[in-house]
């Protein structure tokens, strides 16, 4: 019986980056008790040629390939959670790679001699990334709602209500597309501003009545900016949840 799901996601990587980072989840040790499920999220031909080959190439590990439209990181991520069977799951992009070939062991050995609901490794004090594992039973696809930054505080928040811990762990997250460097940026100040709203409650240099009202002043600027809008709401739906009653 398997216990961990690798999910991994994919879009339009080019095939040399693609097989750096899947070269990397086969180097793991005992990973023929692992399953891995690929989620294509509307890449190309070449990103789904790559993931065939792949495939049939290493027949002796259970490998899914799921074909989907792309609908964005969110989507795709709720998509290989409703596919996965396992008690663990854990989270790879096509840009992620593995720099120690004994990660998902060290890993597995923590959370299930611990118990726990979910481990989180920091691949370095100075970045957010991070390599999570999840025991699926004790969350809901919602652990994969957020936004669109590097700090994924609603997800944040959710972690202080499970029983879980943080383990220092030789993981590097590389990306392709920004020479290394994990960046995701704002699209315009406001959407800074909102950031480090959320980032100071959670932080605990504010409280959550001052949230409110700093928040409320910011309304004004999502009748001109429909993504700061969606943003905007996801915030608002965050203090208003059970996480501050």
């Amino acid at each position: 019986m398997k216990d961990l799901s690798i999910l991994v996601r994919t879009y339009k990587e080019h095939p040399d980056l693609l097989n750096k980072s899947m070269s990397s989840i086969l180097r793991q040790k005992n990973i023929e008790e692992s399953k891995i499920i690929i989620y294509n999220d509307g890449g190309d031909k070449q990103t789904i040629d790559y993931c065939l080959d792949f495939i049939n190439q290493n027949k002796h590990i259970d490998i899914k390939f799921v074909y989907g439209k792309n609908q964005g990181l969110n989507f795709a991520l709720k998509e290989l959670y409703k596919v996965a069977q396992t008690k663990y799951i854990i989270v790879f992009d096509g840009d992620d790679e593995y720099t120690i070939d004994d990660a998902l062991y060290l890993i597995m050995k923590e959370i299930k001699s611990s118990n726990l609901d979910y481990i989180r490794c920091d691949p370095s004090e100075h970045t957010l990334h991070q390599m999570v594992i999840y025991n699926k039973y004790k969350i809901s696809e919602d652990i994969f709602v957020g936004f669109d930054y590097a700090e994924d505080i609603y997800r944040l928040y959710i972690f202080n209500y499970l029983n879980g811990k943080y383990i220092p762990l030789n993981f590097y997250y590389y990306n392709y597309f920004t020479n290394g460097v994990h960046c995701w940026g704002f699209k315009s100040k406001e959407e800074e501003n909102l950031n480090n709203l959320c980032k100071k409650l959670y932080l605990k240099e504010i409280d959550i009545k001052t949230a409110k009202l700093e928040l409320k002043k910011m309304k004004s600027y999502c009748e001109s900016n429909e993504r700061f809008n969606m943003l905007y709401n996801n915030v608002d739906k965050l203090f208003k949840s059970k996480l501050f009653k």
